[in-house]
């Protein structure tokens, strides 16, 4: 994998967190603010005073919106462009390698079901390079932040939330498990059906000859 990619997007993941973390924090800060001051003059018009409590935190809070924007632009752009490279390199050392076999191994196995396992099977690695990387990355970061910030604010409520955090994680891992069974499945419905476009395909006028194109078509 093209680690500088990789690591590149794990920083910024870390930094698109923070920045998510933060923005809430300082907008919260900014209505305390200004809520105090009104308070304090009796009157909610704009002033030399709520200027000065109140644009600083505007300010900060516009520069933490622009970098959680930047950071997910980087995030979406690094790690795509490490998935796309992982990948690529993985089709072309798959297929050196099923270049190099013996003519045994090609009469065991046709070309369509092959050519399924180098371009379709290696593809569903990307989204598990991209995006499911990226989503662990955030989602392990966001919980733990998360958890402080509860626990911080209101540890009753923190924990009444977190009480069914086991049986949703059975959950979802019991969905993935069968999620998992069904994608081998289509995986190798897959690989078996561009097995036999290929082979019809290639051999289309013997088809033609024996008046098979429905047959065929019904058997895709």
């Amino acid at each position: 994998s093209p680690k500088l990619y990789l690591f590149s997007g794990v920083l910024c993941s870390l930094l698109l967190t923070a920045s998510s973390f933060g923005t809430p924090y300082v907008q919260g800060v900014l209505f305390d603010v200004a809520v105090d001051v009104a308070r304090a003059n009796g009157t909610l018009a704009v002033d030399q005073a709520w200027g000065e409590a109140v644009l600083p935190l505007l300010g900060a809070y516009a520069a933490l919106q622009f970098c959680t924007w930047l950071f997910e632009v980087l995030v979406g752009t690094l790690y795509a462009l490490a998935a796309h490279t992982a990948i690529t390199r993985l089709r072309v050392r798959m297929y050196r390698n099923l270049v190099q076999q013996d003519a045994a191994f090609f009469d065991a196995h046709v070309s369509g079901e092959l050519s399924s396992r180098l371009i379709n099977d290696s593809g569903a690695l990307q989204s598990l390079a991209q995006f499911t990387s990226q989503s662990l990355i955030q989602g392990v970061v966001r919980l733990a932040g998360s958890l402080v910030a509860m626990f911080a604010t209101h540890p009753v409520l923190a924990l009444l939330a977190t009480v069914v955090t086991p049986l949703n994680w059975l959950l979802v891992r019991r969905a993935g498990e069968v999620q998992g069974l069904y994608g081998v499945v289509q995986n190798e419905a897959m690989a078996r059906a561009n097995a036999q476009a290929v082979e019809v395909l290639g051999a289309m006028r013997t088809v033609q000859a024996n008046a098979a194109e429905v047959r065929e078509a019904r058997r895709f």
